[in-house]
């Protein structure tokens, strides 16, 4: 079975000044390639209120986001703070598409040396038929 699916990572869409125009092509060339859903895989912008604009713009694709926290992201807000913007339970998490298990993994908490070996353990386990892939950004 195929999948296919949008992937970017690092936009600091903050820091740069043509972040509004590399999220419209971004969407744009996913529409036309038909991808099913998109994973970031961290540093898209900071958790403000200013950023809602940018984090609409990608949800408005109507496909499924999976955000994943970059190092960045808790540079100036707390984990908790960019937790509650991307509308995550938690900065780890997992997702089965195609039979295929992602699996987002917190680089912050690993470079904090808190363990993700139980909730690694336990979705490993689960389902152990399936295919898993990592995705985490450092």
């Amino acid at each position: 079975m195929k999948i296919k699916f949008a992937i970017f990572s690092d936009l600091h869409y903050d820091e740069i000044q043509d972040g509004n125009e590399r999220i419209d092509d971004f969407l744009s060339h996913i529409k036309k390639a038909k991808a099913e859903f998109i994973v970031d895989l961290g540093n898209f912008c900071y958790p403000s209120k200013e950023n809602n604009i940018v984090l609409n713009k990608l949800k408005s694709s109507e496909l499924p986001c999976y955000f994943t926290i970059g190092n960045h992201n808790t540079d100036r807000f707390t984990i908790d703070e960019v937790i509650k913007f991307f509308d995550l339970k938690r900065s780890y998490y997992s997702f089965i598409k195609a039979n295929i298990k992602f699996i987002i993994l917190d680089y912050n908490l690993i470079k904090k040396r808190m363990e993700l070996y139980p909730f690694i353990k336990k979705i490993m386990i689960k389902r152990p038929m399936i295919t898993h892939i990592f995705l985490m950004k450092k």
